[in-house]
Protein backbone atom coordinates (compact mmCIF):
# COMPACT_ATOMS: atom_id res chain seq x y z
CA UNK A 1 0.00 0.00 0.00
CA UNK A 2 2.87 2.10 0.44
CA UNK A 3 3.12 3.26 -3.25
CA UNK A 4 -0.08 4.95 -3.30
CA UNK A 5 1.22 7.46 -1.71
CA UNK A 6 4.03 8.89 -3.90
CA UNK A 7 1.00 7.95 -6.97
CA UNK A 8 -1.46 10.49 -5.31
CA UNK A 9 1.27 13.49 -4.68
CA UNK A 10 2.29 13.09 -8.23
CA UNK A 11 -1.15 13.07 -9.52
CA UNK A 12 -1.94 16.15 -6.82
CA UNK A 13 1.24 17.43 -8.75
CA UNK A 14 -0.23 17.51 -12.25
CA UNK A 15 -2.97 18.25 -11.70
CA UNK A 16 -2.21 21.61 -9.85
CA UNK A 17 -0.37 22.55 -12.64
CA UNK A 18 -3.22 22.56 -15.12
CA UNK A 19 -5.03 25.60 -15.66
CA UNK A 20 -6.86 27.50 -18.22
CA UNK A 21 -4.52 30.00 -20.60
CA UNK A 22 -6.03 33.65 -21.17
CA UNK A 23 -6.48 33.83 -24.75
CA UNK A 24 -3.55 36.19 -26.80
CA UNK A 25 -3.06 37.44 -23.51
CA UNK A 26 1.02 37.19 -25.00
CA UNK A 27 0.09 39.07 -28.42
CA UNK A 28 -0.42 42.23 -26.30
CA UNK A 29 3.11 43.55 -25.64
CA UNK A 30 3.83 46.73 -25.94
CA UNK A 31 5.04 48.16 -29.50
CA UNK A 32 5.32 44.44 -30.65
CA UNK A 33 7.11 43.90 -34.19
CA UNK A 34 5.98 40.67 -35.38
CA UNK A 35 6.25 41.00 -38.98
CA UNK A 36 10.20 39.97 -38.62
CA UNK A 37 10.37 38.51 -42.23
CA UNK A 38 10.57 40.57 -45.14
CA UNK A 39 8.75 38.78 -48.48
CA UNK A 40 8.74 40.81 -51.64
CA UNK A 41 4.95 41.19 -53.04
CA UNK A 42 3.61 39.79 -55.31
CA UNK A 43 2.59 42.25 -58.36
CA UNK A 44 -0.67 39.75 -58.81
CA UNK A 45 -2.02 39.92 -55.41
CA UNK A 46 -4.19 42.97 -53.96
CA UNK A 47 -2.71 43.63 -50.09
CA UNK A 48 -5.07 45.37 -47.89
CA UNK A 49 -3.75 47.66 -44.69
CA UNK A 50 -5.70 49.25 -42.12
CA UNK A 51 -4.49 50.60 -38.53
CA UNK A 52 -7.36 49.84 -35.77
CA UNK A 53 -8.11 50.85 -32.13
CA UNK A 54 -9.83 49.08 -29.97
CA UNK A 55 -11.05 50.74 -26.62
CA UNK A 56 -13.59 50.00 -23.72
CA UNK A 57 -14.65 53.05 -21.90
CA UNK A 58 -17.79 51.65 -20.23
CA UNK A 59 -15.98 49.10 -18.52
CA UNK A 60 -12.42 50.19 -18.53
CA UNK A 61 -10.90 46.69 -17.00
CA UNK A 62 -12.13 44.98 -19.88
CA UNK A 63 -9.75 45.99 -22.63
CA UNK A 64 -10.88 44.38 -25.77
CA UNK A 65 -7.79 42.12 -27.97
CA UNK A 66 -8.74 41.08 -31.42
CA UNK A 67 -9.00 37.61 -32.17
CA UNK A 68 -9.44 37.90 -35.52
CA UNK A 69 -10.91 40.70 -38.83
CA UNK A 70 -12.57 39.27 -40.96
CA UNK A 71 -13.05 39.27 -44.55
CA UNK A 72 -15.20 37.66 -47.17
CA UNK A 73 -15.03 37.37 -50.99
CA UNK A 74 -18.69 38.88 -52.08
CA UNK A 75 -21.30 36.60 -52.87
CA UNK A 76 -19.70 33.97 -49.74
CA UNK A 77 -22.48 33.18 -47.44
CA UNK A 78 -20.82 30.57 -45.21
CA UNK A 79 -16.47 31.26 -43.71
CA UNK A 80 -16.43 28.05 -41.53
CA UNK A 81 -13.86 25.98 -42.52
CA UNK A 82 -15.30 22.87 -44.07
CA UNK A 83 -13.74 19.15 -43.55
CA UNK A 84 -12.73 16.03 -45.26
CA UNK A 85 -15.16 13.08 -44.82
CA UNK A 86 -12.97 10.73 -42.53
CA UNK A 87 -10.73 13.47 -41.47
CA UNK A 88 -10.65 15.78 -38.89
CA UNK A 89 -8.03 18.50 -40.53
CA UNK A 90 -10.11 21.90 -41.64
CA UNK A 91 -10.21 22.58 -45.40
CA UNK A 92 -9.88 26.42 -45.28
CA UNK A 93 -12.24 28.58 -47.25
CA UNK A 94 -10.45 30.28 -49.96
CA UNK A 95 -12.95 33.22 -50.39
CA UNK A 96 -12.76 34.28 -46.93
CA UNK A 97 -9.83 35.63 -44.89
CA UNK A 98 -9.93 35.82 -41.02
CA UNK A 99 -6.98 37.80 -39.87
CA UNK A 100 -5.61 36.45 -36.54
CA UNK A 101 -2.73 38.58 -34.63
CA UNK A 102 -1.26 35.05 -34.70
CA UNK A 103 -0.39 34.84 -38.04
CA UNK A 104 2.44 37.44 -37.79
CA UNK A 105 0.49 39.75 -40.25
CA UNK A 106 -0.48 42.46 -37.77
CA UNK A 107 1.86 44.26 -35.19
CA UNK A 108 0.23 45.61 -31.43
CA UNK A 109 0.57 48.55 -29.33
CA UNK A 110 -1.15 48.12 -25.97
CA UNK A 111 -1.67 50.40 -23.32
CA UNK A 112 -3.99 49.10 -19.92
CA UNK A 113 -6.96 51.25 -20.18
CA UNK A 114 -6.48 53.36 -23.42
CA UNK A 115 -7.18 49.96 -25.81
CA UNK A 116 -4.63 48.37 -27.99
CA UNK A 117 -3.46 49.68 -31.67
CA UNK A 118 -3.37 47.08 -34.24
CA UNK A 119 -1.56 47.44 -37.42
CA UNK A 120 -2.99 45.31 -40.04
CA UNK A 121 -1.44 43.89 -43.45
CA UNK A 122 -3.64 41.24 -45.68
CA UNK A 123 -2.70 39.71 -49.41
CA UNK A 124 -5.55 38.67 -51.00
CA UNK A 125 -6.51 37.82 -54.59
CA UNK A 126 -7.73 40.87 -56.23
CA UNK A 127 -11.98 40.88 -56.10
CA UNK A 128 -14.61 42.38 -54.53
CA UNK A 129 -14.93 41.62 -51.00
CA UNK A 130 -17.32 42.35 -47.76
CA UNK A 131 -15.40 43.70 -44.42
CA UNK A 132 -17.52 41.34 -42.31
CA UNK A 133 -16.69 41.80 -38.44
CA UNK A 134 -14.05 42.54 -35.65
CA UNK A 135 -13.82 39.57 -32.94
CA UNK A 136 -12.59 40.12 -29.98
CA UNK A 137 -12.01 39.31 -26.16
CA UNK A 138 -11.38 40.05 -23.18
CA UNK A 139 -10.31 38.65 -19.36
CA UNK A 140 -9.95 39.58 -16.11
CA UNK A 141 -9.79 36.75 -13.90
CA UNK A 142 -12.63 34.58 -13.84
CA UNK A 143 -15.11 37.06 -16.21
CA UNK A 144 -14.56 36.29 -19.67
CA UNK A 145 -15.93 38.67 -22.32
CA UNK A 146 -16.84 38.31 -25.46
CA UNK A 147 -17.32 40.73 -28.48
CA UNK A 148 -18.49 41.52 -32.19
CA UNK A 149 -18.20 44.19 -34.15
CA UNK A 150 -20.03 44.12 -37.12
CA UNK A 151 -18.74 46.61 -40.09
CA UNK A 152 -20.29 44.64 -43.25
CA UNK A 153 -18.30 47.51 -45.67
CA UNK A 154 -17.36 46.38 -49.07
CA UNK A 155 -13.96 47.16 -50.85
CA UNK A 156 -13.18 46.39 -54.10
CA UNK A 157 -9.61 45.58 -54.62
CA UNK A 158 -10.18 44.12 -58.08
CA UNK A 159 -6.80 46.09 -59.57
CA UNK A 160 -3.33 44.48 -57.67
CA UNK A 161 -1.78 47.10 -55.54
CA UNK A 162 -1.35 48.27 -51.88
CA UNK A 163 -5.04 49.27 -50.35
CA UNK A 164 -5.44 51.78 -47.01
CA UNK A 165 -8.87 51.28 -45.58
CA UNK A 166 -8.46 53.90 -43.12
CA UNK A 167 -7.84 54.00 -39.09
CA UNK A 168 -10.91 52.28 -37.95
CA UNK A 169 -11.48 53.64 -34.22
CA UNK A 170 -13.93 51.26 -32.12
CA UNK A 171 -15.32 52.23 -28.70
CA UNK A 172 -17.35 50.32 -26.67
CA UNK A 173 -19.38 52.73 -24.82
CA UNK A 174 -22.62 51.81 -22.73
CA UNK A 175 -26.09 50.97 -24.47
CA UNK A 176 -29.06 53.12 -24.79
CA UNK A 177 -32.16 51.49 -25.56
CA UNK A 178 -33.12 50.04 -29.16
CA UNK A 179 -28.84 50.20 -29.96
CA UNK A 180 -27.51 47.11 -31.09
CA UNK A 181 -25.36 45.20 -28.46
CA UNK A 182 -21.31 44.50 -28.35
CA UNK A 183 -21.85 41.10 -28.16
CA UNK A 184 -24.41 38.39 -26.76
CA UNK A 185 -26.33 38.30 -23.86
CA UNK A 186 -24.88 34.92 -22.66
CA UNK A 187 -23.33 33.61 -20.87
CA UNK A 188 -24.91 35.88 -18.56
CA UNK A 189 -22.48 37.33 -15.96
CA UNK A 190 -19.80 37.46 -18.16
CA UNK A 191 -21.29 39.46 -20.75
CA UNK A 192 -22.67 42.14 -18.53
CA UNK A 193 -19.63 42.48 -16.27
CA UNK A 194 -17.05 42.87 -19.37
CA UNK A 195 -19.53 45.18 -21.08
CA UNK A 196 -20.45 43.17 -24.11
CA UNK A 197 -24.65 42.68 -23.11
CA UNK A 198 -24.62 45.91 -21.80
CA UNK A 199 -22.36 48.16 -23.95
CA UNK A 200 -22.48 48.79 -28.52
CA UNK A 201 -19.84 50.05 -30.22
CA UNK A 202 -19.30 53.04 -32.12
CA UNK A 203 -16.80 53.30 -35.17
CA UNK A 204 -15.06 56.55 -36.91
CA UNK A 205 -12.91 55.53 -39.80
CA UNK A 206 -10.66 58.27 -40.63
CA UNK A 207 -7.88 58.88 -43.19
CA UNK A 208 -4.61 58.60 -41.33
CA UNK A 209 -2.17 57.96 -44.03
CA UNK A 210 0.05 60.97 -44.07
CA UNK A 211 0.84 60.83 -40.75
CA UNK A 212 1.48 57.00 -40.22
CA UNK A 213 2.65 56.52 -43.72
CA UNK A 214 6.43 56.00 -42.60
CA UNK A 215 5.39 53.91 -39.32
CA UNK A 216 3.53 51.49 -42.09
CA UNK A 217 6.99 51.10 -44.22
CA UNK A 218 9.13 50.33 -41.33
CA UNK A 219 7.19 47.79 -40.01
CA UNK A 220 6.82 46.25 -43.00
CA UNK A 221 9.51 47.25 -45.29
CA UNK A 222 8.02 45.73 -48.50
CA UNK A 223 5.70 48.22 -49.06
CA UNK A 224 8.28 50.84 -49.17
CA UNK A 225 9.04 50.71 -52.86
CA UNK A 226 4.90 50.21 -53.82
CA UNK A 227 2.45 52.82 -53.91
CA UNK A 228 0.10 52.98 -51.14
CA UNK A 229 -3.71 53.78 -52.51
CA UNK A 230 -6.31 54.83 -50.28
CA UNK A 231 -9.51 52.90 -50.24
CA UNK A 232 -10.91 54.79 -46.57
CA UNK A 233 -13.78 52.70 -46.09
CA UNK A 234 -17.16 54.60 -46.18
CA UNK A 235 -18.27 55.61 -43.32
CA UNK A 236 -17.36 58.13 -40.90
CA UNK A 237 -19.45 57.12 -37.59
CA UNK A 238 -21.12 54.49 -37.64
CA UNK A 239 -22.88 52.45 -35.31
CA UNK A 240 -22.29 48.73 -35.52
CA UNK A 241 -24.95 46.20 -35.94
CA UNK A 242 -24.56 43.77 -34.12
CA UNK A 243 -26.75 40.68 -31.96
CA UNK A 244 -30.12 41.91 -31.54
CA UNK A 245 -32.32 39.20 -31.15
CA UNK A 246 -32.06 36.05 -29.20
CA UNK A 247 -33.02 32.59 -30.25
CA UNK A 248 -36.21 30.57 -28.38
CA UNK A 249 -33.71 28.32 -26.73
CA UNK A 250 -31.95 31.72 -25.13
CA UNK A 251 -34.91 33.48 -24.38
CA UNK A 252 -36.01 29.87 -21.97
CA UNK A 253 -32.77 29.70 -20.51
CA UNK A 254 -33.12 33.76 -19.24
CA UNK A 255 -36.52 33.13 -18.07
CA UNK A 256 -35.26 30.19 -16.28
CA UNK A 257 -32.76 31.59 -14.55
CA UNK A 258 -35.54 34.32 -13.17
CA UNK A 259 -35.34 37.35 -15.18
CA UNK A 260 -38.83 39.09 -15.63
CA UNK A 261 -40.65 39.07 -19.19
CA UNK A 262 -39.83 42.32 -19.24
CA UNK A 263 -36.34 41.78 -18.52
CA UNK A 264 -35.96 39.70 -21.22
CA UNK A 265 -37.46 41.85 -24.19
CA UNK A 266 -35.47 44.40 -22.86
CA UNK A 267 -32.11 42.07 -23.32
CA UNK A 268 -33.09 41.21 -26.52
CA UNK A 269 -34.20 44.40 -27.89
Amino acid sequence: MNFIYPMFFLLLFFLSGCETVPIQDDLSSSDEQVNSTVAAVNTQDSVILMRVHIKNVFKPNYQPKINYIQFKKRGEKNCDPGFEFGSSEEIPNENCYSIEPSNRQVTISDEPEEGTDYLVKQVVVPGVYKFTKIVSSANSGLIFGRYTTSINKTINVSVPGVYYLGDVDVTLRPRKKGEPRAGSVFPILDQRVSGAAGGTFDILVTDGLDEFKNEIVSLFPELSNLDINKAILPFSNHKSESIKKCSVGQVLSMKNSGLSDEQVERACE
